[in-house]
């Protein structure tokens, strides 16, 4: 009986509260756009930095930066994708090679989404090379959905 006057009791103190507003969304950082690899320590010579927008996806405010990999380069970055956020190796759908969406944490804490494509006829993996550029992507959601 003491137990269930305990339980009782702990609902209607957490009900107490209920009308206090919270924060409608927490934002997690970085809270501005950056060059994300630079940041946390990853930046390469064979990516580079483009720009960055803030964006939405989902309802969900997020952070965007953009990188071109040249095609001459694309294996040795797709083979760091696969360690640094274990995204799937590029894999052919229609017209785009394009890895999986895959993801790290930074030094910080900061969650972040990382994706490769391009856009191209080439159809043979081992002609990779021969695509100009691959655009990179990583993302940081501003808040947790």
């Amino acid at each position: 009986m003491k137990w269930l006057l305990t339980c009782f009791l702990a609902v209607a103190l957490s009900g107490a509260h209920a009308d206090e507003q919270l924060p409608s969304e927490r934002l997690d950082p970085p809270t501005v756009c950056d060059d994300f690899l630079k940041t946390e320590g990853l930046q390469r010579t064979d990516v580079n930095f483009i720009a960055c927008k803030p964006g939405e996806f989902g309802g969900i405010d997020n952070l965007s930066a953009e990188y071109r990999v040249q095609g001459k380069d694309v294996m040795s970055v797709e083979n760091w994708l696969v360690k640094l956020a274990h995204v799937r190796r590029l894999k052919r759908a229609c017209c785009i090679w394009e890895t999986s969406r895959g993801n790290f944490k930074g030094r910080e804490g900061s969650e972040y989404e990382v994706s490769m494509a391009a856009e191209t006829t080439i159809r043979s993996r081992r002609d990779l090379p021969k695509v100009p550029f691959f655009h990179l992507t990583v993302t940081h959601y501003l808040r947790n959905p």
